[in-house]
């Protein structure tokens, strides 16, 4: 995403990402590999240097994005972000749709001393954690799992009541945070493991570095001793686990996770989505193709 009188328009760095992604999901490694490094050597994106940057208004053109849908409250016609409203609590003028499932919290790690990922409460909406709206408590009974998302919500000083589909946080579709784990995955998957492991670490260096940077975390100033250390000596075959784990938290509620599930293969898929009586790999591999579009093509 470019800066200044041309904000907001696609640059050739965001198409290599786009394309980076696209050789990602297809299993063509040294292609993605190719176009990730392209991101990464162009210098002009960097990691923002507190996580929840990339979901607050204040800082929401940070050199982290590369592309975005751009949303502006007050417009008419309306260009706000109605995913304010969708996923904010019902008492709040919201739906409380896309809720977090305790599977979702779990996948955070922590340390001996019961400290968390700061990305969980970036993320997440917890109880006896602060919500959005200063000195507001999260309350559990918000959500019929005990959570809510918060990457696309604003507190009501920003977006009142009245307002709420009319956000003005961008959607990010792509950021650098992604593209270095992209560049980690298709390195490993090549045999790059050591290397691979120098990206995936950069990732979970900017997460706990959060408690250098952002004032507002407990015990702010120190990082709290362990958490996520950084992840050496791995087998081709454990730092693929770390690296689908890394994406699941770093990405959390950014719209990747199903698509990451199906391309992970049959059994992955099985597994995370055993819980779902009718699911069936097969079946829900790919969309179906619209109706609409079988009407005007019968050659499909």
């Amino acid at each position: 995403m470019t800066s200044g009188s041309k904000l907001g328009q696609a640059t050739s760095i965001a198409a290599y990402a786009l394309l980076a992604k696209a050789y990602l999901f297809t299993g063509q490694w040294a292609q993605s590999e190719d176009a990730a490094r392209r991101v990464v050597n162009s210098g002009f994106h960097q990691l923002a240097r507190i996580y929840k940057d990339n979901f607050t208004a204040a800082t929401k053109d940070n050199s982290e994005v590369i592309f975005a849908v751009r949303h502006l409250s007050g417009q008419d016609p309306m260009l706000g972000n109605r995913l304010n409203q969708w996923f904010a609590p019902r008492a709040q003028n919201g739906y409380g749709f896309n809720v977090p499932t305790q599977d979702f919290v779990d996948e955070f790690e922590k340390t001996s001393e019961g400290i968390y990922d700061p990305r969980l409460d970036y993320t997440v909406g917890r109880e006896g954690q602060p919500w959005l709206d200063e000195g507001v408590t999260f309350d559990p009974e918000w959500s019929p799992t005990g959570y809510l998302q918060k990457k696309y919500l604003q507190p009501l000083s920003e977006i009142p009541k009245e307002t709420k589909a009319d956000g003005e946080l961008h959607y990010i579709f792509l950021r650098y945070g992604e593209v270095i784990l992209m560049l980690a995955e298709a390195l490993n998957e090549q045999g790059s493991t050591g290397e691979a492991e120098q990206y995936l670490n950069m990732v979970r260096t900017r997460a706990r570095e959060s408690y250098l940077f952002d004032s507002n975390l407990p015990g702010y100033g120190t990082i709290p001793e362990g958490l996520l250390p950084d992840i050496t000596g791995s087998s081709q075959s454990s730092l693929r686990d770390a690296i689908r784990h890394e994406r699941r938290v770093e990405l959390g509620f950014e719209f990747n996770r199903y698509f990451d599930i199906i391309r992970y293969g049959e059994s992955y898929a099985n597994e995370a989505f055993s819980d779902k009586e009718n699911f069936n790999y097969s079946t829900y591999k790919h969309f179906p193709i619209p109706q609409s579009e079988l009407n005007t093509n019968f050659k499909l």
